[in-house]
């Protein structure tokens, strides 16, 4: 199992970011831009922002053209509706994992991916990895997909042979 930015928010990390959903349509319209500015400065790393390399062109380029393209409601409806894992389903599975994060994510911190870590590793049968991916943040597959793939086919080639 590959998790990505895993949405795990151990009960010690509150989740203040999503409290804003709770507010009417209507509001949520009137500051689509403040949520946009704030969600992109938190899920894409500044060497993104920055523009620093080809790959981070296109990539803002794809942001500006996406800015305001989901419809407030079904944000809404998705922050509303999200279920976060907490250690017990975390454990369920019994597959190995591979937990990778953005050094700068704000959306889910690196704290909230090691939390995750130190709950899966309670079941010391299980192979649990986890890797913080430099010069990212929540966008980690659009900003370093070589990295990316590497890190996953990496993990893929340790994991033991079935049985």
């Amino acid at each position: 199992m590959v998790l990505i930015g895993p949405g795990y928010a151990p009960r010690h990390y509150p989740i203040k970011s999503i409290k804003v959903f709770d507010h009417p349509l209507w509001l949520l319209e009137v500051i689509v831009p403040l949520l946009r500015m704030n969600f992109n400065s938190r899920a894409l790393h500044p060497h993104t922002v920055e523009e620093t390399t080809d790959l981070h062109r296109r990539l803002m380029a794809r942001v500006r053209a996406a800015a305001g393209a989901n419809p407030m409601h079904v944000c809404k409806a998705f922050y509303n509706q999200c279920v976060w894992a907490d250690g017990e389903v975390a454990r369920a599975s019994r597959a190995p994992v591979l937990v990778l994060c953005g050094e700068g994510d704000k959306v889910t911190p690196v704290a909230w991916s090691q939390a995750l870590v130190e709950e899966v590793q309670l079941d010391r049968d299980r192979m649990v990895e986890m890797e913080m991916v430099r010069e990212t943040s929540h966008q980690l597959m659009q900003e370093q997909p070589d990295r990316v793939i590497e890190l996953i086919n990496s993990f893929l080639a340790r994991l033991p042979a079935p049985s």
